[in-house]
């Protein structure tokens, strides 16, 4: 008879401890569960802000650069001409005086 007793609180025993088993278990699972969604949540929140600031330097770089770019272009132009007057004023009197020596050489043949 004692030993039915026994019996039956050891079989409750591990129903009630299966039971909490079971029971944290689930909390443990629902508790990593949402720590993951919110590192997920998280990471999706930085990586929207960091794009964000990606895509402002991109904007503000493209606007740098259309600006130095419209202060640069009548430079280049005036830089275009002063090399092609550079050119023509210094390397024609070169030119000239090597186009003689050629001359003078190929007359002593």
């Amino acid at each position: 008879m004692v030993a039915k007793v026994a019996n039956k609180k050891a079989e409750t025993a591990g129903k009630i401890s299966a039971k909490v088993s079971q029971d944290a278990y689930q909390f443990v699972s629902d508790v990593v569960f949402k720590i993951i969604v919110n590192c997920v949540n998280l990471i999706s929140i930085f990586l929207d802000k960091f794009f964000k600031v990606l895509q402002l330097i991109i904007v503000i770089k493209l606007y740098i650069f259309k600006l130095f770019y419209q202060i640069i272009k009548p430079l280049l132009k005036y830089l275009h001409f002063m090399v092609l007057c550079f050119l023509t004023v210094v390397l024609t009197p070169i030119l000239e005086k090597n186009k003689k020596m050629v001359l003078i050489t190929e007359g002593k043949k």
